[in-house]
């Protein structure tokens, strides 16, 4: 997954192409959405962390594999919607880097798994630190267990997302 990693765009550079604050922790979901991938638990967490936390933003990045409209809902809803921001659609490779390059934690919040993960691959070839659940080879991406969660606890990944961003 080096290929993504070209040298192509600086952090600085990334967020201020993709309008981010240099000073924000940017917490990335990136790949496919499907339901199974938890971005609803994600969602919950990440706007309670957002109502405590001033300085945090949520990048979802990716194709949608179905309706997006009870993802829009939740943001919409969250209270916190101007600190998430949206990238859907296919992610051509020569953009991936800056997405990951813009981002402080990549959050892979699966419900369920049985392989690996692009993502969390991408992940570790851009050196991102990662927050994952305890399913599939998830765990195996990372060498900190205070970095693993439970698939749906959503007050568990608030807890993970609130001690990072502190």
């Amino acid at each position: 997954y080096q290929f993504y990693f070209q040298g192509r765009i600086s952090s600085k550079r990334a967020r201020i192409e993709l309008d981010l604050d240099e000073s924000d922790v940017v917490f990335l979901f990136f790949g496919h959405i499907r339901d199974y991938k938890g971005l609803d638990v994600l969602l919950h967490a990440f706007s309670q962390v957002a109502k405590d936390r001033k300085s945090v933003m949520l990048m979802i990045v990716g194709q949608p594999w179905g309706s997006w409209d009870s993802y829009k809902k939740m943001i919409d809803e969250s209270g916190v919607g101007e600190r998430i921001k949206t990238k859907l659609g296919y992610v051509p490779t020569s953009d991936v880097e800056k997405y990951f390059r813009a981002s402080d934690i990549l959050i892979l919040p699966y419900r369920k798994f049985n392989s690996q993960s692009g993502p969390g691959n991408i992940g570790l070839a851009a050196k991102i630190p990662m927050v994952v659940t305890r399913t599939g080879g998830l765990p195996d991406l990372i060498n900190r267990e205070e970095a693993v969660v439970e698939p749906g606890d959503v007050d568990g990944l608030r807890k993970v997302m609130t001690r990072l961003v502190d």
